[in-house]
């Protein structure tokens, strides 16, 4: 079969960018394989990374619970120490009225 010297013009000029084109494309193939991996590393720290933030989060959250029933346990002791303060002014108060009643009677 006898080839025309257009065609093979054409074949000759064409085949380099052909074989350019699947160098290319394997460069490209290989640089998203290198994106991919840099992405999958990236999650994966991100991911501890996150984990290690909620984990302080809580930590911090818990403590501060802590710390907020001991202030409302404190509060209500000084509640009641506040409320027995005013039970013993009103038993003193009473004690002065009788006093000071009796006195003037005599």
């Amino acid at each position: 079969m006898k080839q025309s010297p257009i065609r093979v013009a054409v074949l000759v000029l064409t085949l380099p960018i052909f074989l350019g084109v699947g160098c290319a494309g394997q460069s490209d193939l290989d640089s998203l394989r290198r994106d991919v991996s840099s992405l999958r590393s990236n999650v994966e720290k991100g991911s501890v990374e996150l984990a290690l933030n909620t984990r302080r989060a809580l930590a911090t959250a818990k403590a501060a619970a802590k710390t907020s029933e001991q202030a409302a346990k404190e509060a209500r002791r000084a509640t009641e120490l506040s409320q027995q303060a005013v039970v013993a002014a009103q038993a003193a108060n009473r004690r002065t009225d009788r006093m000071f009643r009796t006195s003037l009677r005599k």
